[in-house]
């Protein structure tokens, strides 16, 4: 099972000029191989392999105006061609858009491939490989098992962050029965069918987002490319990731907690792109992050083999259905109906509870026909 880790790095000056250099010249390699393919193709409607690339990147090297690339790590070189193959790959599967040119403001990372021990910690240092020097790394958590490729990430905010992909056994959990069905909204973050609801400190995250309006406010006051404006930028970076490391926090231990007692979780499948199309409810929707905690709940259902989380289908009408009689209320797809009383059996419902009921019903149906 592959698993990855993500530490805080503390690099020196030369370190930290290394991997500036070993990001630039990676993203260097990604625009130019495509720049090629697009040329190519466009002029003489011919393809380019991904061996070919590489070869081309090598001599590349051998160019006085190009001897810069030497300086950075080889491996992370092929690994941003291996990159620009797999997006074209996805591209002609039709599962994302034609690959677009990176930037310094949307990619400042790069990947290199752990060969022989080229990347180990030893005593709160990290070894990688081209890099003479071990950089200090805050091992917040220790993990048993192999490194197959190390990440190299810049923030915004100037930090620095390794992603450790490490191979490890596969995770047995202990053995449990609950089942649980869960109706995420934004009022309440999520409900489950057993009634309990749970949410994220809202007046914090208010507080977070004033104090957000008022950097903003001075850093479109200072000129660009000043002292200033850099100062500025820095800290609205910093308090942009006080807010994702907010909802990060959130959404991680609440997982956590639904995949330990949980054996099965089924929850519903949101579309949001459509939803967002609601103007009044387009940020509340966008800050709740859903996908993300889906995300979360399906990777780590997966290191465990006593858990298993079920997607609904988007247009089963969890809310409109009682669940006590089964009886369809097409009045309740009015959204300011937070509770109602059933017509048939006259049992009375929470919104939120009694979609939560229904999606663990449909999850657990679904669950037996496969």
């Amino acid at each position: 099972m592959l698993k990855a880790y993500k530490f805080r790095l503390y690099p020196n000056e030369s370190q930290k000029q290394f991997f500036n250099r070993c990001i630039g010249n990676a993203r260097f390699v990604y625009n130019h191989c495509l720049a090629l393919k697009k040329e190519l193709w466009e002029n003489e409607k011919k393809s380019i392999s991904i061996n070919e690339l590489s070869r081309h990147i090598t001599d590349l090297k051998r160019y006085p105006e190009y001897e810069w690339l030497k300086n950075s790590d080889s491996i992370a070189l092929q690994q941003s061609i291996r990159d620009l193959d797999t997006a074209f790959q996805r591209f002609f599967k039709k599962q994302s858009k034609y690959p677009r040119f990176h930037s310094k403001h949307s990619k400042n990372s790069y990947r290199t491939i752990n060969q022989k021990g080229t990347i180990t910690i030893e005593n709160d240092k990290l070894r990688l490989p081209k890099l003479k020097t071990l950089v200090k790394i805050k091992q917040s958590r220790a993990f048993i098992g192999k490194i197959k490729n190390a990440t190299i990430s810049k923030t915004p905010s100037n930090k620095y962050f390794v992603s450790l992909l490490v191979e490890e056994e596969d995770v047995f959990g202990t053995s449990k029965s609950n089942e649980v069905g869960i109706d995420l909204g934004i009022k309440d973050f999520a409900i489950l069918s057993n009634g309990t609801k749970y949410n994220m400190d809202i007046k914090h995250i208010k507080k977070l987002e004033n104090k957000l309006k008022r950097l903003q406010r001075k850093f479109s006051r200072t000129m660009p490319k000043s002292q200033n404006h850099e100062k500025k930028r820095i800290k609205l970076a910093i308090q942009y990731e006080k807010i994702t490391n907010f909802k990060n926090d959130f959404f991680q231990k609440l997982s956590r907690k639904l995949v330990n007692e949980n054996q099965v979780i089924a929850i519903e499948s949101l579309r949001i792109k459509n939803m967002v199309k609601n103007h009044r409810l387009a940020k509340s929707i966008q800050d709740c992050s859903w996908y993300k905690f889906v995300t979360m709940l399906e990777y780590k259902s997966k290191w465990q083999s006593n858990c298993q989380v079920v997607k609904i289908d988007t247009f089963f009408p969890s809310s409109q259905i009682c669940s006590s009689c089964g009886y369809r209320n097409p009045k309740v797809k009015d959204l300011s109906i937070r509770e109602w009383e059933c017509p048939k059996c006259h049992t009375t419902h929470d919104r939120d509870i009694n979609a939560s009921i229904n999606i663990l019903k449909e999850g657990k149906r679904l669950l037996s026909v496969a």
